[in-house]
């Protein structure tokens, strides 16, 4: 379970890279629930396994999501996306 919170926070983080291009930020709107998701997914197997590579995988994804989030959101705001 860690490696798909890890491999959601990775593809979070292609997606916000792309949303970042010039007139692909409409990319962000797509990549946002995928971030939550992982973030979401993430925080759920760090708080509830016992295994410690496993909740190394569910931080990275976490940690990779809310990242995403952050900065999805960030230039959102700044291409007048959120208002």
């Amino acid at each position: 379970m860690g490696g798909l919170c890890k491999l959601l926070g990775v593809l979070a983080i292609i997606g916000t890279l792309f949303g970042l291009v010039p007139f692909l930020g409409w990319l962000n709107w797509l990549n946002l629930p995928l971030a939550f998701g992982s973030v979401l997914l993430g925080v759920l197997v760090w708080a509830l396994s016992g295994n410690p590579s496993t909740k190394s995988g569910g931080k990275a994804g976490a940690i990779l999501g809310l990242v995403s989030v952050g900065v999805g959101l960030v230039r959102l705001a700044l291409g007048g996306g959120v208002i």
